[in-house]
């Protein structure tokens, strides 16, 4: 979904409580009643590759504090 490369901030993209920009490659962990795969939620748009279930819901690695997936992207994105 996205040309950033793997470590590299997505500068479009930001936590919403504390406007850092998640990096490329991070890892997020499909849970608690997931399938438990590890994947970047960003590169799909909070879907997990493993399983199929979308998260409504992200944990900002930097701040810790969890929004709505949907508040990390511009408006019209």
């Amino acid at each position: 979904m996205d040309d950033v490369a793997p470590g590299e901030p997505r500068t479009a993209i930001r936590c919403p409580a504390c406007n850092a920009h998640p990096v490329s490659g991070a890892a997020w962990f499909c849970g608690p009643d997931g399938c438990g795969g590890v994947f970047d939620t960003f590169a799909t748009r909070g879907r997990c590759p493993h399983c199929d279930a979308q998260f409504a819901w992200t944990q900002c690695l930097s701040c810790g504090r969890v929004s709505a997936h949907s508040a990390y992207y511009p408006r019209g994105t």
